[in-house]
């Protein structure tokens, strides 16, 4: 919930980039490991899917519109295995940009 509302809070930034505040972020090594265990990767898997509603919502937009999630998660963990120092928030902000 606190990240869906500072995504809609960004309704009113007229910054091109997202302004956001991301609280315990999840690195992207953590995320890669957590990628073996079913659950965890459904709790990452539904966390992007919530990003994407919050900036969709924000930018009236339907980003990944069409795609199935398990492809948005697939293109954000390879963000993540290309640059492991990277965060969560980081490979979504990535993925969101590229469907854009």
């Amino acid at each position: 919930m606190p990240i869906l509302l500072a995504v809609a809070c960004n309704l009113a930034s007229s910054s091109v980039a997202p302004a956001y505040t991301v609280k315990f972020s999840v690195g992207c090594e953590a995320v890669l490991h957590e990628d073996a265990n079913e659950h965890y990767r459904e709790y990452n898997k539904w966390w992007l899917m919530g990003y994407f509603t919050g900036r969709n919502y924000a930018d009236d937009a339907e980003v990944g519109n069409g795609a199935d999630d398990d492809q948005i998660y697939a293109i954000a963990l390879r963000y993540c295995h290309d640059d492991p120092s990277k965060d969560w928030d980081d490979a979504a902000l990535h993925t969101y940009d590229r469907m854009r």
